[in-house]
C-alpha cells in the first residue's frame, strides 16, 4: 500500500525522494540545487505530494505526484511527476496501488491521471491499466 509522506516528514524522505528524482527524471548529480529546491519547497507546501510503498522497512516505490489544472477544459488532473521503482512489484500490487490512485484521483475531484515516460515497461503496464495515449511528444536534440 502506498503511505503518503507528510509535508513535515519530508526532510526524513528527502534523500530518498531526491534519488527517486535522479533515477526517474536522469538529472545526474549535475541537477542543480535550485531543481531539487523546487520540488522541496513544492512537497512541504502540498502543491506536490509523495507517496512511498514499502513492505515495513524497505522501500518498495517512490511516487510524485500534483495536480494540474486545465484551463481550456476547466477540469484537474493528477500527474504523475515520477514513479521510481526499487523492486519488481506484481501485477497484482500495480492493480491495488492503481486503484488507490483512481481513489485519491476521484476524491480530489480530478476528472484523469496522466504521465509523461519513454520507459516501453511503463507504457505497457499502464496500457494493462487501462491508460491510453492522448498526444504524442516528439524531441529533436540540438548539437551544441
Amino acid at each position: 500500500m502506498l503511505t503518503r509522506v507528510l509535508p513535515i516528514q519530508v526532510p526524513r524522505y528527502w534523500e530518498l525522494i531526491k534519488y527517486s528524482l535522479q533515477q526517474t527524471e536522469k538529472v545526474g548529480i549535475d541537477a542543480t540545487q535550485a531543481q531539487f529546491n523546487d520540488v522541496f519547497a513544492d512537497l512541504l507546501s502540498s502543491k506536490c505530494q509523495c507517496f512511498i510503498k514499502s513492505d515495513g522497512s524497505i522501500a518498495q516505490a517512490v511516487l510524485l505526484l500534483h495536480v494540474k489544472h486545465n484551463q481550456i477544459t476547466n477540469s484537474d488532473s493528477i500527474h504523475i511527476r515520477s514513479l521510481y521503482v526499487f523492486s519488481t512489484l506484481s501485477p497484482a500490487d500495480w492493480e491495488v496501488e492503481f486503484k488507490f490512485l483512481n481513489t485519491l484521483a476521484k476524491d480530489l475531484k480530478c476528472k484523469r491521471i496522466t504521465f509523461d515516460t519513454a520507459n516501453s515497461k511503463l507504457i505497457h503496464l499502464a496500457k494493462s491499466l487501462g491508460f491510453g495515449s492522448a498526444y504524442t511528444n516528439m524531441t529533436y536534440t540540438l548539437e551544441v
